[in-house]
């Protein structure tokens, strides 16, 4: 009897999948007919309807950032652009998209090239390298393991230079912090995008307007906004309603 149960439990739950699957499969498709018949009002509704299901789906931020493109809403194309490229950061098409979005930004802010250091620093600690760096931080602890047990139980043999045992322990916590660097940029975001065309940033004795769709970098939260960095490097505080947040906005 508990055999016959679970078997129809396994079923009733296929069964399940199987048409959460297909009720997804047919609003891609609406979703998709919709933009190529450029009714974008339409394909936005059921692109949103398919993310309460893949929240974490980049590819389809990256359509709701196209059909907002083409309606020209900037501000909200960028966002979901943003959106694609946090969840996929080696996402081409949505790094392309993105940036002939915000070349149509009325008055956008030169963004400042970074120091060539804190370029590789973002390349070696962006969230898709997580992983690897997890694996090679397993791979040299695991060596070092082999390594420790080789020369206590090998001792007639050729000796391992002592700089090994130095140099290996190094290694490991370097991969391990760039590990957890990489996976903490995964979960976290702090960059947000400016939703008002009348928003301004309060510098300590002046305010100055910032352009609407405008990515913006988030430190901490005071009051009812919050302190944020532009692309041109200019430091202030906007109000909370003039930001929208690409994944999630910090904590006090």
């Amino acid at each position: 009897m508990k055999q016959v149960l679970l078997y129809l439990s396994i079923l009733l739950f296929s069964m399940k999948a199987m048409a959460g699957e297909n009720d997804m499969a047919k609003q891609w498709k609406k979703a998709n007919e919709f933009y190529q018949q450029k009714q974008y009002d339409s394909a936005i509704f059921y692109y949103q309807i398919l993310l309460q299901q893949q929240a974490s789906n980049a590819t389809i931020y990256y359509n709701l950032g196209n059909a907002y493109y083409r309606k020209n809403q900037v501000s909200d194309a960028v966002l979901q652009y943003e959106r694609a490229l946090f969840f996929k950061p080696q996402y081409t098409e949505a790094q392309e998209n993105n940036l002939l979005a915000k070349s149509r930004i009325p008055n956008a802010l030169k963004p400042i090239k970074e120091i060539f250091f804190v370029r590789w620093w973002h390349a070696l600690t962006a969230s898709h390298w997580a992983n690897t760096w997890a694996v090679w931080s397993l791979i040299l602890f695991l060596t070092l393991s082999f390594l420790i047990l080789y020369k206590i139980v090998q001792k007639n043999f050729r000796p391992i230079p002592p700089q090994v045992f130095v140099l290996l322990p190094i290694t490991i916590f370097i991969t391990l912090f760039l590990a957890y660097t990489a996976a903490y940029h995964k979960t976290h975001c702090h960059l947000a995008v400016v939703n008002n065309p009348n928003a301004t940033l309060k510098l300590s004795t002046s305010r100055s307007t910032v352009p609407e769709a405008t990515t913006v970098s988030v430190t901490k939260q005071e009051g009812n906004g919050f302190w944020v960095t532009l692309p041109d490097n200019r430091s202030g505080w906007m109000r909370q309603s003039d930001l929208t947040f690409v994944h999630l906005a910090p904590k006090k």
